[in-house]
């Protein structure tokens, strides 16, 4: 069987590198209209018309007025979006490189081989441990819905993987020269490959199957990062995790884990919701969110219970001082993970009988 799963690996490569090298004929293989210092004249004049008749035409976005009084026009063509195009809500968006993101599709071989070779070796090194701890035993391959087997957890960890993967890939292709318009989609697309093909090979193992509900959690996650690009309220509605050892909050790991990986007892997922900007009110902190979680405890245990909990979120970008492009891209992309804070806990067991309602002063640790 092994075979076959080194080869799912070097098929998911191919197609991720096919995605750096590619784009749309209208983003790539066309070049600009016009060059940076050309410009074009509007009334267009016709050898069939008179040397003083002319046509108009209603201009497109990308065609920008030079206030002049030869009512003369120039398109658009500079090589990059402004940064004030770039954000995400109301934060400011940086990029691997600390240069803007590129309105056209050029890419930049250096970068380009970089992040692909950073991003080959992880996968590799991921597809190596699984090898070690999931699929160390396989079988013939089977499909089978393990719904509530993790009491809903590992949906919402498929859900905030795909999304977290699809953000890390976009940011790969920003830097190695997609554009910005193509990026999104291009990275949506190869987290939504990679969650697949570990899926796929999850149906191979002994102890796993490939869960439908689990590919359709990961396929939403890879679509609502797509569609945050085109909407300020799920950008505003962010998903998020934190993990934690199970006994460091006096838990137990989920019965029959193998790794941090599949340990759902440990996991939490969010979704924080960027308060100042949905409701517009000016006496809420800015950087302060509430989130939304969800999570299981004790899983497999005769103790254990789904776990719904409402807690105070930070918005790291806001709080962490400004600082190199490196910098500043490590912490917008740790804003994805969940600090502690305080919190509500509800807990359920798996019968649907209320466990309780806990408060805690910085979630998951310090209860009351």
């Amino acid at each position: 069987m092994k075979p076959v799963r080194y080869f799912g690996v070097l098929l998911f490569l191919c197609l991720f590198a096919t995605s750096v090298v590619r784009s749309s004929p209208l983003a790539v293989n066309s070049p600009p209209l016009l060059s940076h210092d050309s410009s074009f004249q509007l009334p267009i004049k016709f050898a069939f018309l008179q040397n003083n008749d002319s046509i108009r035409f209603a201009l497109p976005d990308s065609l920008r007025r030079i206030g002049d009084t030869n009512n003369r026009y120039t398109l658009d063509t500079s090589e990059f979006i402004p940064w004030s195009k770039y954000r995400w809500a109301d934060h400011q968006m940086v990029t691997l490189t600390g240069d803007p993101p590129r309105r056209y599709t050029e890419i930049q071989p250096i970068p380009a081989y970089t992040f692909l070779g950073t991003y080959v070796g992880i996968l590799a090194a991921l597809h190596y441990y699984q090898e070690e701890t999931f699929w160390r035993q396989s079988q013939s391959f089977r499909i089978r819905d393990n719904f509530d087997e993790s009491l809903g957890a590992n949906y919402g960890g498929h859900f905030v993987a795909a999304y977290f993967i699809s953000y890390v890939s976009e940011q790969a292709l920003i830097a190695s020269g997609v554009s910005l318009k193509l990026a999104p989609i291009y990275g949506a697309i190869a987290g939504l490959g990679y969650q697949t093909y570990v899926e796929v090979l999850d149906g191979f193992g002994t102890e796993f199957s490939l869960s439908p509900f689990e590919v359709y959690s990961q396929t939403l996650g890879c679509v609502y990062y797509a569609a945050s690009q085109y909407s300020r309220t799920l950008q505003d509605l962010s998903p998020k995790f934190n993990y934690y050892p199970s006994i460091w909050f006096g838990g137990e790991p989920k019965a029959g884990s193998q790794t941090p990986i599949d340990d759902y007892s440990a996991w939490n997922l969010w979704i924080s919701a960027n308060i100042s900007d949905l409701s517009g009110w000016k006496f809420w902190p800015s950087w302060l969110n509430i989130a939304a979680g969800y999570s299981g405890r004790n899983i497999g245990d005769p103790g254990e219970s789904r776990v719904i909990t409402l807690a105070l979120d930070y918005d790291i970008v806001k709080i962490l001082p400004d600082g190199s492009p490196g910098w500043n891209w490590f912490r917008q992309t740790l804003d994805f993970f969940k600090f502690p804070a305080p919190g509500l806990e509800w807990r359920v067991t798996r019968g649907g009988k209320s466990v309780g309602v806990f408060f805690y002063l910085a979630y998951p640790f310090v209860k009351f």
